[in-house]
């Protein structure tokens, strides 16, 4: 494979953001906002550590607002 030399102009710009972005410091209370209303819809623990591909002690702490993942 060969480098291929990307213009000044290409690194430098600002690349757009899609609207269901979160920021990484917001992502925690995402994470926990989201953990609340899939076990809110009937998820068990496992559902839910699943659908957010978490493990389970991470819902559980997402659950109680101690915090988000590692």
């Amino acid at each position: 494979m060969t480098d291929v030399p990307v213009p000044d102009a290409v690194l430098d710009a600002e690349l757009p953001v899609g609207e269901d972005y979160v920021a990484p410091a917001d992502r925690p209370a995402e994470w926990a906002r989201m953990a609340r209303e899939l076990a809110a819809s009937g998820y068990d623990e496992a559902q839910v550590a699943a659908a957010l591909a978490v493990d389970e002690a991470t819902i559980q702490r997402l659950l109680q607002g101690t915090e988000g993942p590692r």
